[in-house]
């Protein structure tokens, strides 16, 4: 997500970074996302098999979606303020959300 925000500038400069080799679109439809939906999907399974609490889960899933909406709405440029909110916004939540679910969920 980081290297997304500076893709028109490493472009212009011709800097290699994995999404100016790979390309924006391809980047974030065809690595972003599916890392995401197989990550949440890993998430659901370990708590399944460790029987954790369905409030915990809930709670944990936020990141997950969120995420992935994200990923899906930086196809459209936007300026880097933009995207250092939210990236560093979307750390905040899982963090946030992270807490809530092993303190109030057991």
């Amino acid at each position: 997500m980081f290297d997304i925000k500076d893709y028109a500038s490493d472009y212009n400069t011709e800097l290699k970074t994995f999404v100016v080799k790979m390309g924006l679109r391809k980047t974030i439809f065809n690595i972003m996302i599916p890392l995401s939906v197989l990550g949440f999907g890993s998430f659901l399974t370990y708590n399944f098999i460790h029987h954790f609490p369905p409030g915990r889960i809930i709670i944990n899933t936020i990141p997950f979606i969120l995420l992935i909406i994200v990923a899906y709405s930086m196809y459209q440029r936007k300026p880097i303020l933009y995207y250092l909110a939210i990236i560093d916004g979307l750390m905040l939540i899982k963090a946030i959300c992270g807490i809530i679910g092993s303190t109030f969920f057991k």
